[in-house]
């Protein structure tokens, strides 16, 4: 007679902790939480892009998830007038596709 409601307990605190883990990606989903996925190789990406020829500026940086294992992002560059837009705007794209984002969105701003 005990056993049946010990078992129920046990079957309940299993369902809990196996849906700890769901429950945690889902709610990073809502709040598109950047993801943790790309903590280590963002900020160096993010560097690299910032070094390229002509970049003056870096803002607006925004990275987020809608499902699990695609990220998007989106970033404006400020330029310096003369500079290849094209081809800065390939190289910070191929940067942030190696680290692993999937969409990337990159606005250039030329300066006067």
């Amino acid at each position: 007679m005990i056993a049946d409601p010990i078992c129920s307990m046990f079957i309940a605190v299993l369902i809990i902790v196996s849906i700890i883990p769901l429950m945690k990606d889902s709610l990073g989903v809502l709040m598109q939480r950047s993801p943790s996925s790309l903590d280590y190789t963002l900020p160096t990406s993010l560097q690299r892009v910032y070094e390229l020829e002509g970049v003056v500026q870096m803002h607006d940086a925004h990275f987020w998830t809608l499902c699990t294992g695609t990220y998007y992002g989106t970033l404006t560059l400020d330029v310096m007038a003369g500079t290849d837009t094209r081809r800065t705007l390939a190289a910070a794209r191929n940067i942030l596709i190696q680290a692993g984002l999937t969409h990337v969105t990159i606005e250039l701003n030329q300066m006067d």
